[in-house]
Formats: structure tokens, sequence, C-alpha cells
């Protein structure tokens, strides 16, 4: 188990800019612009040998009912009541304002540890002094000076964590690190990303909503299914370049990209009526170049009248406008009503133990055999293209070694009906594949 610590305060007081600086890494989005995170963020780090689970949250506000700011407010309760810690954050420029007042008095009810942190603190030295009656008045005896921008105070803090996770007697047993399978689900804004995600893990641990572009960060969920460990990464919506105009967009969008470089699966989320849209398949383009395993989720389809003849109709669009995912594998869901949802991640254990098979170099050359002689390629300048020999060299995806006597010759088309024929042969549907072409050592072959 880990020792939870819970960031809280009012909106852009520095909480994702406090959890990137104890995490040590820039995951958490920041920008001036309030209300920046909507889902609650964690990530667990290691202190002394002890883990802590560090829990960025939505910026607390007065809410209404049925808004989207409830609906992030109900993930910072959901963090304090399962915090360990709360550590709440003033705003030092801003000094003690009566949203701080109230919500100091409203996280008390929660029964927890709170310290107090006046971050933004860089010229400000006497903060308690100045305020001095306003934490008199809230009982608040301590309040420490920091910033998270630039690192004041953040080794203090560190030393009261650390005092505070000793105190709490929790018994912490290191588990064996097991690394889990990383799944990103990505696609347009507004197909359901989210939504599918909470039905999979049976919990509404992701904001949701009618809104187009609720999800702002790379949220990562890990998570146990068939007794193996997983990380789902949401990710905000991927609109097409030209309607990206505002910076903290372009953040979120370079922060999605980062996410498909490190997993091992994608889930393409597409919605009816809409699919296969131009930007679905520059999405769908991007994760066959980084070589990650692909699956196509197809959302809403609790609204399709004619299943079948929809379902025709996308898969003639799907040969024609994805040639290079020959066989990709995709799933008909309904994140609305939970049809089909247990159904994503047997899909993902196929597909990731076909993304990291290994060929024996014996099957292989028989293939390049036959493969070469019903289908030879174009002669260069009446010049035979002779394949000589072929090895699998790595997986994760498929990678194989060719050795020929014109490495420099082969065609896209002709390489394209490589790497189908050995989708068809080795049953690797829709399994990205690289063929790096090497000239024969010996000049007399």
């Amino acid at each position: 188990m880990t020792f939870k610590i819970a960031l809280v305060g009012r909106p852009n007081v520095g909480k994702s800019t406090l959890f990137n600086r104890l995490t040590k890494t820039s995951s958490a989005l920041t920008h001036n612009q309030p209300g920046v995170t909507r889902d609650r963020k964690e990530k667990t780090i290691e202190f002394n040998k002890i883990p802590y689970t560090i829990i960025d949250t939505p910026g607390l506000e007065e809410v209404s009912i049925d808004t989207l700011q409830n609906r992030m407010q109900q993930q910072t309760i959901y963090a304090l009541e399962t915090a360990d810690l709360i550590l709440f954050l003033f705003d030092a420029r801003a000094g003690i304002t009566a949203f701080d007042r109230y919500f100091v008095q409203w996280i008390r009810r929660f029964n927890k540890p709170i310290f107090f942190l006046a971050n933004k603190s860089e010229g400000i030295n006497n903060f308690s002094i100045l305020f001095h009656k306003d934490l008199l008045k809230l009982g608040i005896d301590k309040i420490n000076a920091i910033s998270a921008e630039h690192g004041d105070g953040i080794h203090d803090l560190y030393q009261l964590i650390k005092l505070a996770s000793q105190e709490y007697n929790l018994d912490f047993v290191e588990k064996p690190k097991e690394k889990p399978i990383f799944i990103t689900v990505i696609g347009r804004p507004n197909v359901g990303k989210s939504s599918i995600i909470n039905q999979l893990i049976d919990e509404t641990r992701l904001v949701t909503g009618p809104e187009a572009g609720i999800t702002r960060d790379s949220i990562a969920i890990q998570w146990t299914f068939k007794n193996k460990l997983f990380q789902l990464t949401d990710t905000a919506g991927l609109r097409k370049k030209s309607r990206v105009l505002d910076k903290l967009e372009h953040l979120s969008n370079k922060q999605t990209f980062e996410s498909l470089r490190y997993t091992d699966i994608a889930l393409l989320v597409i919605a009816f009526p809409d699919l296969l849209e131009k930007q679905d398949l520059i999405i769908a383009q991007h994760i066959e170049k980084e070589g990650r395993g692909l699956i196509i989720i197809i959302n809403k389809w609790d609204l399709v009248d004619n299943p079948q003849s929809a379902l025709e109709k996308f898969k003639r669009k799907l040969q024609t406008s994805l040639p290079q995912n020959k066989g990709v594998r995709f799933i008909t869901v309904s994140a609305l009503t939970g049809k089909n949802i247990d159904k994503i991640m047997d899909e993902v254990l196929t597909t990731y133990q076909l993304w990291n098979q290994h060929i024996s170099t014996a099957k292989l050359n028989k293939w390049i055999h036959h493969a070469t002689a019903n289908h030879p390629p174009p002669l260069l300048k009446g010049k035979p293209i002779k394949f000589r020999y072929l090895t699998q060299i790595k997986n994760r995806p498929p990678t194989f070694k060719v050795f020929v006597n014109y490495p420099n010759q082969i065609s896209e088309t002709y390489t394209r009906y490589l790497k189908n024929s050995l989708r068809d042969t080795f049953n690797l549907p829709g399994i990205p594949i690289r063929i790096e072409y090497h000239k024969t050592d010996n000049p007399y072959k």
C-alpha cells in the first residue's frame, strides 16, 4: 500500500505545479488559466524507501448541481476520502480569500491530517505575519511557505511528509514491481473515451459529460484484469491541427502524442455516425508510425438502426482507408449501456500477444521463398531483385531484417505486399510490421 497525499485548493493556486515538482515530472498540465485540471491525477513516487501516491485535484470552487464543475468536485471529494494526508494550498500573492476560508472549514470534515502551504511565496517572507488574524480565525497555527515553481521550501515539505507518514504508522509492504501493459485510449473529442474507461474499470474515475473537450490532461489509471496489471491512459480529444488555436489545447495534444510513444496498445475510439473521418485516419497512421498495437473501438453503436448494414459499410471503408493496418481488430460498443465493453480487454490481450510474437528464422525463410516466387518484385533494369535471407531482429513491433541484392530499390508497394503477406501467413492482423533491407554480404550471390 502507499501513503496517499491529496493536493487541494482553489483554482490556479499551483496544485499541478506542486504535483510536477513532487513527482519530478511534467505530466500534469500547468497554465495560468484557472480550471485546467478536471480529473484527479495520481503518480506514485518513492521517498526514503516509502511509496507515496501524490494526487492532483481540480480546483475547489462554488458549484451548482448538474454542471461540469460539480462533476469535477466529485473527483476532489473522492481524493479527500481516500487520502492519508491533505496539502491545502493558498496563493501567497492573493492572500487568504473568502473561498479559502470556506474550503478550509469544508475539508476539515474529512477528519484527515492537513498541512497548509502558502505557494507562490518567492519574495514574500512574512506570510504568517501578514495574515496572522486570518490564520488565527481559521485555527491554523502553522503555515509553510513554498514556491512549487522554483522549488523553495520543497525540501522542508518532504521532511514534513516523512514525519506525517511515520506518525500515521501505516504498514507499508513493498510488493514486487510488476511492469504493466500500457494502453492509451485516443480519438477525436466527445467520442466517449472517458466513458469507456469508466465502464471498463466499473468506477466513475473520469469526469464525463455532453461538453466536448472535457479531458485535458492525460490521466493514467492502474487496473488489474485476469491477474495482469494494466495502465490505462485517457487522453485529450485530438482535433484537426488547423482548429487548435490556444496554447492549452496545443499542450494537451502534445501530451497525448507523448503517451503514444510509451504505450503498448492504442485503443482508437470513433463514434457513430462519424466513422473513420479524416482525423481518425490521421490518428491511426500516427499509431502505426509509432509501431503500437491498434484496436478500433466503435462507440455509440446503440444509435445504429441497421447494425448489419452499418457494419458492412464500415468494413469496406476500413479496407480502403487503412491498407497499412490490414486486418486491424475492431469492436462495436456502447459506453452508455455497457454493451460489448467486456470484450475490449480480451482483444487487448490477444493483440498484445501478437505484437510480442517472435517467428523462427526457418519459418520466415520458407515464407519469403514462396512469397517472392508467387509475386516476384519488378526487374531492375532487366536484372532480378533477389531476396537471400530473412530474420526477425525484435518484436514490439515485429521487425524483420532482409538481405537482398538491391536493398535501396524495393518499392513501397512491394514492401506493403510483403507486410500483408506476413500478416496473412503468421496471423498478425492489424499488427504494425517493420522491414529493414540490407545488402547481401557475399558479392557473388
